[in-house]
């Protein structure tokens, strides 16, 4: 009887139900939670064998993934948070397929709802990351060095778990940081700090209303 091998023409997987759960890369490489995994795909790539890698680490369900702005030179890196209360960061290799977890962070208490990223129009400036849990707090970060550092942390008054955030400037500089904030309360929170190298103290400046119930995508 001749030998038989078996090979792996196409690998496909469903993502995990939440708005927050997929981002695409500069360089068009897809990534999404499936269960505590994060699946990697290039739809573009001429091999066609769908999804090319996974990155493991996570202990429970993966609910937000982001890709941080690429770096000269550098290779992409993205960010995870999951329902194991962990924000977890990844270093893609070259090959857009494999990588490494460089860094765990276990601040938030309760599982992580989502992710917003602000990059910064000054090369100088780190870029600003927000991260949403059920904790019933927001938290904000700085990217510097291939590492995120806590900047920031919010619990919202009337207390709500963040489902959705925003991060913006006011203008064309980066003195001033905007995030907007909306969850499980039918009000979006909007938040204002100065931009300073050491901390950003955000202050509530406005409650807008008549959003409806829970708000999870913005």
């Amino acid at each position: 009887m001749p030998d038989l091998q078996a090979t792996a023409e196409y690998l496909s997987t469903g993502a995990n139900r939440h708005t927050a759960v997929a981002d695409w890369s500069q360089s068009g490489v897809l990534a999404f939670g499936a269960n505590s995994n994060i699946c990697l795909w290039t739809p573009s790539a001429s091999s066609h064998v769908g999804i090319a890698g996974i990155l493991s680490g996570h202990k429970d369900a993966v609910k937000a993934v982001k890709f941080l702005p690429p770096t000269e030179g550098g290779n992409e890196v993205i960010i995870s948070g999951s329902d194991d209360k962990t924000l977890k960061l990844w270093e893609l290799n070259a090959d857009h397929a494999t990588g490494q977890c460089v860094q765990t962070l276990t601040d938030h208490t309760a599982p992580i709802n989502t992710i917003a990223i602000l990059k910064s129009r000054n090369p100088s400036t780190p870029t600003l990351i927000a991260t949403g849990a059920a904790d019933a707090t927001f938290r904000v970060w700085k990217y510097e060095a291939g590492r995120l550092l806590l900047l920031s942390t919010i619990k919202p008054t009337p207390k709500f778990f963040p489902l959705t955030l925003a991060l913006s400037t006011l203008d064309h500089g980066d003195d001033v940081v905007v995030l907007a904030v909306a969850g499980t309360r039918d009000i979006i929170q909007i938040h204002v700090a100065a931009n300073t190298a050491a901390s950003l103290d955000f202050q509530l400046q406005a409650t807008l209303t008549g959003a409806g119930s829970a708000t999870s995508c913005a």
